[in-house]
């Protein structure tokens, strides 16, 4: 009976479908040849497959990923775009365009995308990078109640104020009057003396020295 049981399982089971085994095979060949240090050809057998065979989300990011390496970051977004696209439930194509997103400045536009990230990864190793990083853009935007309530998600994920430790955005966000009361008040509670000491920057901490 157990045998039947088994077969009849396995009977009703989906074969996976030749295209889904061939993007997993290139998507394997793609990331070995991005960990010999050969991005070039990663590049190149990815947009043969993409030209080829088919696009999926997962070789897209790759893509955007090889660019993103590489310094090329409007390939990078477009790349991620159009990953995301294709399947928009990837939360690392989510994040890793967050990233760019912050770095253009596009602060309100990077918020959304670590929003998409953090619902999509909401447990598991480095789960506090998303909420931190909507912290991160909800300080650009000096917006202190989601920088706060931002901030407490990724301690409730395992962020450690470590991390911020006399990073020179901090520095800026804690000299502003209106992110300086609550990141003030999270650091006394869950960081170190040190940490408030370090987001001092090193002119001014000579200033007050008596």
């Amino acid at each position: 009976m157990l045998l039947m049981l088994v077969a009849l399982a396995f009977a009703e089971t989906p074969l996976p479908s030749y295209e889904d085994e061939l993007s997993r095979s290139v998507e394997h060949e793609i990331q070995a040849l991005m960990q010999r240090g050969e991005p070039d050809a990663a590049l190149a057998a990815a947009q043969r497959f993409q030209t080829g065979v088919t696009d999926t989300a997962q070789i897209a990011y790759l893509v955007g990923l090889i660019h993103n390496q590489a310094g090329r970051l409007d390939k990078a977004a477009t790349a991620y775009r159009q990953s995301i696209a294709l399947d928009d439930g990837l939360p690392e194509t989510w994040y890793d365009l967050g990233e760019l997103l912050l770095v253009e400045g596009k602060f309100e536009e990077a918020a959304e995308a670590f929003a998409r990230t953090s619902a999509l990864y909401p447990s598991g190793k480095d789960s506090w990078r998303s909420p931190l990083r909507q912290a991160e853009a909800a300080g650009h935007l000096r917006q202190p109640e989601p920088f706060e309530a931002h901030l407490k998600v990724a301690l409730q994920r395992g962020f450690s104020f470590r991390e911020i430790n006399g990073l020179p955005q901090w520095q800026t966000f804690y000299a502003d009057p209106l992110l300086r009361d609550p990141l003030t008040k999270l650091v006394t509670v869950y960081g170190r003396p040190e940490v408030l000491e370090s987001l001092v920057p090193p002119e001014r901490r000579a200033q007050e020295a008596p």
